[in-house]
């Protein structure tokens, strides 16, 4: 579960994009690069808040968005 993602740079948002359309996830922090098959129970959570209503929350780019399922929940009153 990622929280807050519209908070993430354009970088990591990129990066996202490409390991939800992709079968594989490459990992490269050692010198060595490991390629992995992704499960296909693989599944992310995202959570943000509403774009633009605090400093530093945006839009989710669409390569990312237009992969996602997104469902709303409006504020709870109590």
């Amino acid at each position: 579960m990622l929280d807050e993602i519209n908070l993430a740079p354009d970088s990591v948002l990129n990066r996202l994009a490409t390991i939800i359309l992709g079968n594989n996830i490459m990992l490269n922090e050692r010198s060595d690069i490991i390629e992995l098959q992704k499960n296909p129970d693989f599944r992310v959570f995202m959570c943000m808040n509403p774009p633009y209503t605090s400093a530093g929350k945006k839009q989710l780019p669409y390569a990312l968005r237009s992969r996602l399922c997104e469902i709303y929940i409006p504020e709870l009153d109590n």
